[in-house]
């Protein structure tokens, strides 16, 4: 496998938490480092696979997707500090050619993730 999508959609401000993370049964089981544990495992269980993060509702220049936007990277930002093995971001997008497209928000997202230099500890992805 070249990649793993191994946590998706972790993030909903409407949720009302002060870590912008979703309310679910893993959140209630776990805890919120259940987001680490699940980078952590598939590390071990495929140390040579890229490793990604996935959200939705952050590509366009709503309020609601700026807010949400700034959740993710709060997120991101939590996990590269304490060493998770994260190597890549999803945006997931469900775009029509008529409706809204995305902006500058998107493109400020991407490129503030990618100035953090996300590396692998694993040769291959060196």
């Amino acid at each position: 496998m070249h990649s793993w999508d191994v946590v998706n959609e972790a993030v909903e401000p409407a949720d009302a938490r002060p870590d912008g993370l979703r309310k679910s049964p893993w959140l209630d089981l776990i805890g919120p480092e259940y987001i680490e544990l699940a980078f952590q495992t598939a590390a071990k269980a495929d140390p040579q696979a890229k490793l990604t993060y996935n959200d939705y509702g952050i590509e366009l220049d709503t309020q609601e997707h700026i807010v949400k936007r700034g959740q993710v990277l709060l997120l991101l930002r939590r996990l590269k500090a304490r060493g998770v093995p994260l190597h890549a971001v999803g945006v997931q997008s469900h775009l029509q050619a008529d409706g809204p497209q995305p902006g500058a928000g998107l493109l400020a997202f991407i490129r503030e993730a990618a100035s953090w230099g996300w590396r692998s500890t694993s040769p291959r992805w060196m």
